[in-house]
């Protein structure tokens, strides 16, 4: 390895050996493969991250310049927001509770 190389790119080589190692290794358990699989395309994701890699990265930015709302003069004027005057949160749970009136109450003989 180059004296050049930073740290973290060491540390993610380190990593990627031995990942790889404990890959070779875990192929003898049963159900290993099947795991190796499953997990194969998530443990790349982390591993391009890690080393500072992003991928769709440009794909993205691309997107969000062509989305990008141009403002004219005249769509300026402030719109209105509508909103729902429906209960949310505990008053929801509230107004679910409150249509029902207590049990009656029964007298011992």
């Amino acid at each position: 390895m180059s004296p050049l190389a930073g740290p973290r790119r060491r540390g993610a080589l380190l990593a990627t050996s031995l990942a790889a190692a404990a890959l070779v290794l875990a192929v003898r358990l049963p159900g290993a493969v099947d795991a190796a699989a499953f997990l194969g395309p998530a443990c790349l994701l982390l591993l391009l991250l890690a080393l500072g890699r992003y991928p769709g990265e440009r794909a993205l930015l691309s997107v969000a310049r062509r989305s990008r709302v141009r403002v004219t003069v005249g769509a300026t004027r402030a719109y209105r927001r509508i909103t729902a005057n429906m209960p949310r949160g505990g008053a929801l749970l509230a107004s679910a509770l409150a249509g029902r009136a207590p049990p009656p109450i029964s007298r011992p003989l």
